[in-house]
């Protein structure tokens, strides 16, 4: 439906949105990742699209990049966005995603500078994520510099936003294994419940939180 419109309409600021829904569905859930890139590449030569619809055209892009894996070019559009509209929810949508692409790949005392910032965002759900992400690396960053349990459940992380759940959960479970008795323990077991309920196998989930309650009340 979202094909035989845009083609009916054409390709302008009035389908642009269904033209980013498009490529979200074609990245995310039909793998053909090229395809949704080649679709808001174009979309972007548009004329006339205002400056917020094009930013966020930049950012799902970026998302898409990051899907993929090609982590330097997501970057650099999220810093586009951030440097064009500062001080806007959009650049603080932006500024946001990198930080957490730099938690995804390791860098995460610069990640929490960000999301520290980002704690005073206008947008309260951007404000309340960024805490959560601040407190995250906070409560888990070990005193070397190697933070082995943190960068295992940050690629873990990275691996269930790739959709490539089995990958996760493997990770996951080694750091049960490497990291016994360390504090990201309750997050590891969380994370795993919401990969479940993802999957859809919501028994399995119930358990996972049940374990939670039960070992840390």
């Amino acid at each position: 439906e979202y094909i035989s419109t845009i083609k009916e309409m054409g390709s302008n600021r009035e389908t642009i949105r269904l033209i980013m829904n498009l490529a979200h569905l074609k990245a995310f859930y039909l793998h053909k990742n090229q395809e949704a890139v080649e679709l808001l590449k174009n979309a972007l030569t548009i004329n006339r699209v205002p400056l917020k619809t094009k930013a966020e055209c930049k950012i799902k892009l970026a998302d898409i990049y990051l899907f993929t894996g090609e982590v330097w070019e997501a970057t650099l559009l999220y810093s586009q966005v951030e440097h064009n509209l500062k001080n806007n929810v959009l650049g603080n949508l932006a500024k946001y995603k990198k930080a957490k692409l730099y938690y995804y790949i390791g860098e995460f005392r610069w990640a929490k500078a960000q999301f520290d910032i980002l704690k005073a965002a206008t947008s309260k759900f951007i404000a309340n994520d960024a805490m959560e992400m601040s407190l995250l690396i906070n409560d888990n960053l070990d005193n070397d510099s190697i933070n082995t349990a943190l960068s295992m459940f940050s690629k873990a992380d990275l691996l269930s936003y790739q959709n490539k759940d089995y990958e996760a959960l493997q990770t996951l479970d080694s750091i049960s294994t490497i990291a016994k008795g360390h504090p990201i323990s309750d997050d590891v077991i969380y994370k795993k419940a919401e990969i479940k309920i993802k999957q859809g196998l919501f028994y399995e989930a119930d358990s996972l939180l049940q374990k939670i309650t039960e070992l840390y009340p």
